[in-house]
């Protein structure tokens, strides 16, 4: 699916909402002169849920980024799926007499003061479930739209207009308006688009969710208006269906044009914070003003003073808009934008030395707020490895990150440089025997079970020895479910390197391949495989070998050791494992796109890929040079304790 990934093409795409959030009601006017406001707007419903169902089959399918629209519709939780829908029902509410002040009072006036009551209110309630932005900007710009709103009042009032009518039904509009916003929000992972918690909703699908209740509450609401109407004569169904289709077809575009603006907002809403998308979507009450005054000419004629109102509601609602996209802007409004990332990091650390590199940039990513290391987990048993782990976490000033290494059956690999005997013998550690550490089955359960839903990435770089037990393990005192429940409730996503797409035989699947079949054949989360292929290429170290200031430090020995003795290193070391890290706390789309399916593994460890759109396993493609992402790595495996 389509996937915003920078801020400024969000605030763009707020833009367009805005035009067509403020022009949709255009279609109401023109079909206004022949067609009563109600009969419209059943045209205008069907028109939002039709582009809905367009959007979700384009792009909400297209591409291979997140869920696609289906495949998410049907994973969707009732709990967020009702979250959306009632999104539907109550914007509906406000969205019918927001149409009817319109029909009153004009564009000019329902919508600067409905919708300006809504901005105002929405961006307070946004604000408060998502803190996105910069208060002091925010809440600025949301003064000075108040200021537009009681100008717009004014000039309404002295426009020879002394029907409160239209002015009470715009203000009822507004709150009402003001809460949709939340609820549709609340659906969705505005975290992370591209891998949305089990259960969340994607935009695409969301926003069909919430015209579904939009439409399925439209016999309710319009029925009512129809029957008793804010001014006129009541409508009857047979008036509806009697209707020339040319002006059906007017209502049906007022909604595809507001649904266009809805959907694009929605899809912002992950990079720009619900609070400012919302809020610049909701300047659609500039653009509706606008018409009303100039191509409308709802205020002809009037006086000086008017004139003098309308003109300061423009600056207002000008000078409140651009304060709150600046809010969104500034470089640390936001921070943190995203909740670090809270991670299990499962290693054989020892045949190989890009583990080393992997645990490096994973403390990196700790240092800078963007990850959260629960536990670090051997999957080799070699005695020794735990203090190795301990070495490097002690290094980077976490000495107390739980340890866990395999107590029963299990592969036992150390590594032929001997580094990691110059590691243990140099570089301090609590732990010094692997009797020290805990079991990793059950530490996996313990860390688990504390940990909120959903909310657990495991990154694996070694054998899926541990994972194995971890899904075939029963309840304990740590949690009444057993393995397989347990991943399925706490577990977002696995992320590993492992396997060889689109088919191959590769060290950490063959190396303990009874293990490797199980995992992939019974984990209940998704999984992200980063193949050999996606590393081999990538060649790192050598910046950091060279590096004269950085001394005693474990990862540069590791590299200066290492690298002199294989020929094939003399360029860097294959970084394999620093690509799962890299993509399980930052994302895989800045540099790789994906291939949804699954992965089978032989008796013999060998794996192939089938492809399918309900899979739950993803490989990793290069959509960057692999000079890229090497640049990337050389200078975190480089980076200092704090």
């Amino acid at each position: 699916m389509f996937i915003v990934n920078d801020y400024t093409t969000a605030v763009l795409l707020c833009i367009i909402t805005m035009l067509c959030w403020g022009s949709w009601a255009n279609t109401q006017k023109l079909a206004g002169r022949s067609w009563r406001f109600e009969l419209f707007y059943w045209d205008y419903v069907i028109g939002i849920l039709l582009f809905s169902i367009v959007f979700g089959h384009t792009l909400g399918t297209l591409g291979s980024g997140g869920r696609h629209f289906i495949d998410d519709l049907h994973q969707a939780s009732w709990s967020n799926f009702f979250s959306a829908f009632i999104g539907g029902i109550i914007f509906n509410a406000a969205n019918i007499l927001l149409a009817a002040a319109i029909a009153v009072a004009g564009m000019a006036v329902a919508f600067p003061i409905g919708i300006g009551m809504a901005l105002v209110l929405g961006v307070i309630i946004n604000y408060a479930a998502d803190q996105k932005g910069s208060p002091l900007w925010l809440f600025a710009g949301v003064a000075c739209i108040i200021l537009a709103i009681l100008l717009n009042a004014a000039a309404y009032r002295r426009a020879s207009r002394t029907n409160l009518k239209g002015i009470l039904l715009a203000i009822t509009a507004g709150i009402l308006m003001s809460f949709f916003y939340r609820f549709v929000a609340a659906s969705m992972d505005l975290d992370d688009f591209a891998h949305p918690a089990p259960g969340k909703m994607t935009p695409y699908t969301a926003m069909y969710v919430f015209a579904l209740g939009i439409f399925i509450s439209n016999f309710f609401f319009n029925t009512l208006f129809m029957r008793r109407p804010v001014s006129g004569q009541p409508v009857s169904y047979k008036e509806y269906f009697a209707g020339p289709w040319k002006t059906h077809l007017v209502g049906l575009l007022g909604g595809l044009i507001w649904g266009l603006g809805n959907g694009l907002n929605l899809v912002a809403s992950g990079k720009a914070g619900p609070a400012i998308s919302y809020g610049l979507g909701q300047g659609a009450t500039l653009v509706a003003a606008a018409w009303g005054v100039f191509i409308w000419k709802e205020f002809s004629p009037a006086s000086a003073k008017t004139r003098r109102f309308i003109a300061g509601m423009f600056v207002f609602f000008i000078a409140g808009i651009s304060m709150i996209v600046y809010a969104g802007s500034l470089p640390g409004s936001a921070l943190p934008q995203q909740p670090p990332v809270s991670v299990i990091f499962d290693s054989d650390i020892g045949p190989d030395y890009d583990d080393v590199g992997a645990i490096t940039l994973l403390h990196a990513f700790a240092d800078s707020g963007e990850a959260n290391i629960l536990a670090t987990m051997a999957s080799n048993k070699y005695e020794g490895i735990a203090g190795v782990l301990n070495v490097f976490n002690t290094y980077f000033h976490r000495p107390d990150i739980p340890i866990g290494v395999p107590k029963g059956n299990g592969v036992s690999l150390r590594d032929n440089q001997h580094w990691t005997d110059t590691l243990l013998a140099k570089y301090p550690h609590a732990i010094k025997t692997n009797s020290q550490a805990e079991d990793a089955v059950t530490l996996y359960r313990k860390i688990l079970s504390q940990q909120p839903d959903t909310s657990v990435t495991i990154i694996s770089v070694g054998f899926l020895t541990n994972l194995a037990g971890l899904l075939k393990s029963n309840p304990d005192n740590y949690s009444d479910l057993d393995g397989r429940q347990l991943v399925e409730r706490k577990v977002r996503r696995l992320v590993s390197m492992a396997g060889s797409f689109p088919k191959g035989r590769e060290f950490n699947i063959y190396m303990d391949s009874t293990s490797s079949q199980y995992v992939t054949d019974n984990w209940p989360t998704r999984i992200f495989f980063s193949g050999f292929e996606i590393g081999v290429k990538i060649k790192c170290g050598l910046p950091l070998i060279h590096n004269d200031a950085i001394q005693n430090s474990p990862v540069k020995d590791v590299f200066r050791i290492s690298i002199p003795q294989a020929a094939e290193d003399s360029l860097g070391r294959s970084s394999w494992d620093e690509t799962a890290v890299l993509v399980g706390i930052k994302g895989y789309w800045e540099w790789y796109s994906i291939h949804r399916g699954s992965i089978h593994v032989k008796p013999d460890g060998s794996d192939f890929w089938e492809p399918s759109e309900v899979g739950r396993h993803y490989y990793l493609e290069e959509r960057k040079a692999p000079s890229v992402v090497q640049g990337v790595i050389d200078q975190l495996i480089m980076h200092q304790p704090k």
